[in-house]
């Protein structure tokens, strides 16, 4: 691993850690300012957001850094207009489905549906310029973009009950309908410029062909939607088993305990169009140097901070409020989610970058079907701690089949810190 590759990735990693730690304060004034109940709405709605957002970018995201990775700059811009294209147009649709059940018997929903019509599309448009920088190496930029819309949107809560005490829902709802509708009109600008011509360049087709060729794109589509699932659905689930207060403790948790494994999201977000190269020059045995060397540093740095967070586990949860303070079995069983992440690697980046999409496709489905029925099994009875148990067993299940095929496939060793033999 190259020295540019490892310092792009500390950059990633400080950077993450400093969006952390600014989440963690305005997460801190939202838990200390507002009832559980409604903080476990807020969460619900972004992790919401999250699942949408996938749909509105048509599940393309890992085909987008693969087909910008091996571009040159005016075909990468196509490709970003081609997405946001995409985007725009499922974006309207969703606004006028969701607005439409506003006038429905759906009352409960009622105050919640404008965050719910507003908050995906901005997800989505600044996720499409984040892959844009992810595969023109500018890992740090995504990042920014990628925490942006949860970022502001504490911020703007917070300071809309402050200085002007609405709840939170309402707070959503107002600030976000403005930024969605500024956002997708710079968006509909974007797209609409002429395309540059190069004869001796691939056109990207058209937002409305991808649409219409919506079969060869259900893979991707399927891959993003189970992988956000993965990462949300658990959140989602205890959302609607169980007491939104149970919500609040686990998404908070959940924010806590993500630190352990920030070492490998970094490497991630820097290794994916790395990958996506050497597998088109089919140079596996700098695959496999890549992907081990990543893994042992992940793991040593995550094992440093996953025993920190364990000393320190009491006063960070009391930081966030006394109803917080018994939420330690929710931590361990997360921590140990994380750990099972960093101690596989990245084999969900792997074989998406190399051409082994179904392999991927299938694995992620049986994880959501393994959190979706221990979900149900565990969430009703033990509430945020089911939803945990349910997490575990579910990224297990995804995170070792992928390393099974990536051993099949690479060769790449079953544990870290064995050495990667020349095959």
């Amino acid at each position: 691993m190259n020295k540019t590759l490892l310092l792009t990735t500390a950059k990633v990693y400080f950077l993450k850690l400093a969006i952390v730690v600014i989440g963690f304060a305005i997460v801190a004034g939202l838990a200390r300012n507002v009832e559980p109940s409604a903080l476990g709405d807020y969460f619900w709605l972004l992790s919401f957001a999250s699942v949408a957002a996938v749909v509105l970018r048509f599940g393309r995201d890992n085909l987008l850094v693969k087909q910008m990775a091996n571009a040159v700059e005016l075909e990468r811009h196509r490709f970003v207009k081609q997405a946001l294209g995409v985007v725009l147009k499922l974006s309207v649709v969703h606004i006028c489905i969701v607005l439409s059940l506003y006038f429905t018997e759906y009352i409960t929903l009622k105050e919640k549906m404008l965050g719910i019509a507003m908050l995906p599309p901005l997800v989505a448009v600044l996720s499409v310029f984040g892959y844009w920088a992810q595969a023109a190496k500018q890992a740090e930029l995504q990042q920014l973009l990628n925490a942006a819309p949860r970022l502001l949107s504490g911020i703007a809560v917070l300071f809309a009950l402050w200085f002007y005490d609405y709840t939170v829902s309402l707070s959503i709802a107002l600030i976000f309908t403005a930024v969605s509708v500024a956002l997708l009109c710079i968006t509909y600008l974007f797209v609409s410029q002429p395309a540059k011509s190069d004869n001796h360049l691939t056109q990207a087709d058209s937002a409305t062909e991808v649409l219409r060729s919506a079969p060869n794109y259900a893979r991707y589509l399927m891959i993003a939607l189970c992988s956000t699932i993965m990462m949300e659905g658990a959140v989602l689930l205890a959302g609607l088993l169980t007491e939104a207060a149970e919500v609040a403790k686990l998404a908070v948790v959940v924010r806590i305990v993500s630190v352990v494994s920030f070492i490998l999201l970094a490497f991630n977000a820097v290794l994916m169009p790395e990958f996506a190269v050497l597998a088109k020059r089919d140079n596996a045995q700098d695959i496999r140097m890549l992907f081990q060397k990543s893994r042992n540093v992940s793991l040593l740095s995550a094992l440093f901070v996953a025993m920190l967070v364990l000393v320190i586990h009491k006063p960070v949860l009391s930081f966030f409020g006394q109803f917080f303070e018994s939420s330690n079995h929710i931590l361990f069983a997360l921590l140990c989610v994380q750990l099972v992440k960093v101690v596989v690697g990245p084999t969900g980046q792997l074989l998406m970058m190399s051409g082994y999409e179904r392999i991927q496709q299938y694995s992620l489905m049986f994880s959501c079907v393994s959190l979706t029925v221990f979900g149900l099994t565990l969430i009703p009875t033990y509430g945020a701690l089911g939803a945990a148990y349910a997490l575990l067993i579910a990224v297990s299940v995804n995170n070792f089949t992928g390393l099974y095929f990536c051993v099949k496939h690479y060769q790449v060793p079953w544990l870290p810190f064995v050495k990667v033999r020349s095959v």
